[in-house]
């Protein structure tokens, strides 16, 4: 059978994005889809097969990749602070609401969760939902504040904060 040069061509071009799309693509498993449960579905859509839950490390997809329907993970219970308490980093990717009894002051050398190499990359946007109480983000060597001694959230303050593995650094911080 003889074939026509641009039929040939296509063929090719079809043959090596085949052979590109075999190959296993790495993704890093951080921020929201840390410690998700994968599901696989058909492309018949008979349901899904709960696979495992994911941790910090390299996920390889072959084949096509589609992520349909809203992608968020619920806000964990609000975190009341206490005298000297650690902000617990249990909302990466997402809101991580706070409140208090009375005006509080976070621990003055963990005001977050340590950070480490588990929660680099962990983003939440932290926001007081106190009615009242104002909470107070100690600067600290693992929380370093520029020219103030801590970060003063009132009642619907928020602060952005990032863990690069080493420090919580804060992207946007509002105070009321």
């Amino acid at each position: 059978m003889k074939m026509k040069k641009s039929s040939v061509l296509g063929l090719a071009a079809a043959g090596v994005l085949l052979a590109a799309l075999s190959v296993p693509v790495s993704a890093r498993i951080a921020g929201w889809l840390y410690g998700q449960t994968l599901r696989v579905a058909d492309t018949e859509g008979r349901g899904g097969t709960v696979i495992n839950t994911l941790g910090v490390g390299d996920a390889y997809i072959q084949g096509d990749l589609e992520v349909a329907g809203q992608q968020f993970s619920a806000a964990p219970a609000t975190q009341v602070i206490g005298a000297a308490s650690t902000i617990a980093a249990d909302a990466c990717g997402g809101l991580k609401r706070i409140s208090a009894t009375a005006d509080r002051t976070t621990d003055t050398t963990a005001t977050f969760t340590a950070p480490a190499a588990g929660n680099a990359g962990c983003c939440m946007l932290v926001v007081n939902v106190d009615t009242v109480d104002t909470i107070y983000l100690d600067s600290n060597t693992a929380f370093p504040l520029t020219n103030v001694a801590s970060a003063a959230l009132g009642p619907k303050g928020s602060i952005n904060v990032c863990s690069d593995g080493t420090y919580w650094q804060h992207t946007a911080w509002t105070e009321y």
